[in-house]
């Protein structure tokens, strides 16, 4: 009797395991599909529901993928969800993710499909309970406006090391289109760049950085400044010159004139990531700023001003102490903001995010009272 009992106990209780409703419960959604919208490509999950949940929350999350390889960059997790247990059908909000076409682009191959999934983790354990993948292609509209990257297996790059170097790649819109190459960066160079940068010391006086703060004796701010940027003009601008010849090369292929080529320079470094320093003296040199794809505002300005007088431009450096800000000037036919040195007209060209026309001063640093002109940066 003892015996049955037990067997009978034993049975029931797999039976109520059986008839539980799971711990994960039963997960489905309806809807999961891509719309893009001005160069935005949104990713929307509807009708996502829960049966019989018994885990406390759960997290939703995005990734994004090409030929089964993640994108590094592409996983976003949403903030987790508090669940309560109940037998009865539970429906969540509708999720959004969205991503800007271009980084899309610059991640995979625009012309080949590409893969979202949709995942579902349990919170705690961060356990995945529940995945949908979803195929989907960029429009070829987009695709056929977009510039393909040149392949580091050019012709011009075969007479290079390429061990010896950093192939960057930029892209960046300018004209309503998607532009991309790759720019060599000698690696004895770059770091001969950044010890020049870390031992700097001006010709009169004494400096010191420390944590983002400047000390000087012996010599002022403007004038430290500029012998400060007229030795990193100097000691990079031959280091430069495969960067520069990408340039030209870019401008030759695509039949660009000399005005545009400006423009087109500057788009490909207002493109890069804007960060400010904590290297010495609150600067990155010309090579950082193209080997890291960052830099703040006289970082970047100061790369401009490399590139663009070594092509040919007439460019100088602009400072505001009471803006606590930098920009380019370039001597350039068309209006807008500018301001006057040696009879020379300099337009304002702001650097640190992309979009800002040549000549066009971001409403918050209007007043020209408060800007002057570090010129020139050679040394005589």
């Amino acid at each position: 009797m003892m015996h049955n009992a037990l067997v009978f106990l034993f049975f029931m209780a797999l039976l109520g395991w059986m008839l539980s409703p799971p711990v994960y419960g039963q997960i489905s959604l309806e809807d999961f599909k891509v719309t893009i919208e001005d160069r935005i490509a949104y990713f929307k999950v509807y009708d996502f529901s829960i049966k019989g949940m018994k885990t406390k929350s759960i997290t939703a999350a995005l990734q994004l993928s090409q030929n089964d390889v993640p994108f590094e960059g592409s996983f976003v997790k949403l903030d987790p969800i508090k669940i309560n247990y109940d037998p009865a059908l539970w429906r969540g909000e509708a999720f959004w993710f969205y991503f800007d076409v271009d980084l899309l682009m610059e991640w995979g191959d625009p012309t080949q499909p590409y893969k979202a999934s949709f995942l579902v983790f349990e919170s705690a354990k961060n356990q995945l309970i529940f995945q949908k993948d979803i195929s989907y292609s960029l429009p070829e509209t987009l695709v056929a406006d977009t510039f393909k990257m040149e392949s580091p297996d050019e012709e011009r790059f075969q007479n290079l090391n390429l061990d010896d170097y950093y192939l960057v790649s930029l892209n960046w819109q300018f004209l309503s289109r998607h532009w991309g190459s790759y720019f060599p960066i000698k690696k004895a160079d770059f770091t001969r760049s950044v010890a020049e940068r870390n031992t700097f010391q001006p010709s009169s006086g004494r400096a010191e950085s420390e944590e983002g703060y400047i000390t000087l004796c012996g010599i002022d701010f403007p004038e430290f400044f500029q012998e400060l940027y007229g030795f990193l003009y100097v000691k990079n601008s031959q280091r430069l010159k495969a960067v520069k010849e990408e340039f030209l090369y870019l401008k030759e292929k695509h039949g660009l004139e000399d005005r545009p080529f400006a423009a087109f320079i500057i788009s490909a470094i207002q493109n890069t990531e804007y960060a400010i320093p904590s290297e010495p003296y609150g600067i990155y040199t010309p090579l950082e700023v193209m080997e890291t794809r960052k830099g703040d505002c006289d970082s970047r300005a100061l790369l401009l001003y490399l590139l663009l007088h070594d092509l040919g431009y007439e460019v100088c450096l602009m400072y505001s102490d009471y803006y606590e800000h930098a920009m380019l000037g370039l001597a350039y036919v068309g209006g807008g903001d500018a301001l006057k040195y040696g009879g020379v007209s300099y337009n304002f060209v702001e650097t640190t995010s992309a979009g800002w026309e040549i000549g066009q001063l971001p409403p918050e640093f209007t007043n020209l009272n408060h800007w002057s002109i570090l010129f020139p940066l050679e040394p005589d």
